[in-house]
């Protein structure tokens, strides 16, 4: 490419990345799971628009503040179900492991509600952690497995800038 194509180029904005378009959007909503697992694997989010679509999904603000919120949820659970024993359909985080924990937890939250840019990797392990009923957060007696999958998130949560 010659110097001349290249200024044009660079001068027209196509050296900048794209949004990934609706269809990309609308794949990655669909594939959520698998894409989730492929993210938290370690995959780049660049490796395809539909990745890339995922990647902005699970990093936005709102859904920041969903997993925040979630996290607080899951510490005023334990500490409500530490008061009181009811057996219910729905299931609980495990109180022993959460409050081993929660000074970790806590970082996790600061981290989802400051300003400063979180990984899609990051997003997506936390996402596993929360919505699997037979992971770590939810099963009783895998404190040192919470505490492994806390600390992976809360190292690869922030983005190296």
């Amino acid at each position: 490419m010659t110097e001349t194509m290249a200024s044009q180029a660079l001068e027209s904005g196509r050296s900048q990345p794209r949004q990934p378009g609706r269809l990309a959007s609308l794949r990655a909503r669909l594939r959520h799971e698998s894409i989730d697992r492929e993210l938290a694997s370690g995959i780049a989010p660049w490796r395809s628009p539909v990745h890339a679509a995922r990647a902005l999904q699970l990093t936005g603000g709102r859904r920041r503040m969903a997993y925040a919120e979630g996290l607080e949820r899951v510490l005023a659970e334990t500490e409500r179900a530490r008061r009181r024993t009811r057996f219910s359909a729905v299931v609980m985080p495990d109180a022993a492991a959460v409050m081993l924990n929660a000074p970790l937890i806590w970082e996790i939250i600061s981290m989802l509600r400051a300003r400063a840019p979180v990984s899609a990797e990051g997003m997506a392990r936390l996402r596993a952690l929360l919505c699997n009923g037979a992971g770590p957060l939810y099963c009783a007696g895998n404190d040192d497995q919470l505490r492994r999958a806390l600390e992976h998130i809360a190292r690869w949560l922030p983005v190296a800038t």
